[in-house]
């Protein structure tokens, strides 16, 4: 069971990091920029949606992926995200997830059962990744230049509308 009063928000959640930290994250902050494309989905939920994320300040893949996380949440008041710790949390995020890779983004029912699940990145950037094994850190690069944000965001949407 999530106890969220162990959660914060995510600007408690950076405001964690060291400060090398947080310029990595306002640098990828200020590389993300959602699009039009799926924003009425995300404007027309009209229930609330509880969003539960497992990460680390120092991690470069949740540091491209979560400021799309947080502009789409902005969007729309009846999405409610909680972030933890990974490593403070890696028993809970395991027991939940099968996995302890971050970032982890669950959503969740009414009695707080994962819904569904984004972990690590997004599906476009994993099958990538699995055809092209020896690419891998190409292809991490890539996708943290930007490369793959329209798959961020779609991948995102999926997650938090059940498309």
């Amino acid at each position: 069971m999530i106890d969220f009063s162990k959660g914060v928000s995510y600007e408690e959640f950076i405001e964690t990091a060291i400060e090398e930290n947080k310029e990595m994250i306002h640098k990828f902050e200020k590389q993300a920029h959602i699009s039009e494309k799926g924003i009425e989905d995300i404007v027309c939920i009209d229930e609330p949606i509880n969003v539960v994320v497992f990460s680390l300040t120092r991690c470069k893949d949740a540091a491209t992926i979560l400021p799309y996380l947080m502009q789409l949440s902005d969007l729309n008041n009846n999405i409610h995200i909680t972030f933890f710790d990974k490593d403070e949390n890696e028993d809970l995020l395991k027991n939940l997830s099968g996995e302890t890779r971050v970032p982890t983004i669950l959503t969740l029912d009414n009695n707080n059962n994962i819904k569904r699940k984004f972990i690590e990145f997004p599906k476009f950037v994993y099958e990538k990744i699995l055809q092209n094994e020896s690419k891998k850190e190409i292809i991490i690069n890539e996708f943290r230049k930007g490369k793959y944000n329209k798959h961020i965001q779609s991948d995102l949407i999926k997650l938090l509308v059940n498309k």
